[in-house]
């Protein structure tokens, strides 16, 4: 909610106090990954990218992302 109003800092708070909970959710990783790259932080959204294909490769978003990321 907090990354559709632009507010990235608690988005960030959000999404680590959620990985902090449970380190394997992919969803997190992706979600962070998008803040990341809203910020144009590519460099710190393709090791969470990374982690979000390790954890879950089915999920399609997170390789179109992390193709979108290297341009």
């Amino acid at each position: 909610a907090y990354a559709g109003k632009k507010d990235y800092d608690r988005a960030l708070t959000d999404i680590n106090r959620a990985l902090s909970m449970d380190g394997k959710l992919s969803t997190a990783y992706l979600a962070r990954a998008a803040v990341f790259i809203a910020k144009t932080e590519f460099d710190r959204a393709l090791p969470d990218l990374d982690r979000a294909i390790e954890l879950g490769p089915a999920v399609l978003l997170a390789h179109f992302s992390r193709a979108k990321a290297y341009e």
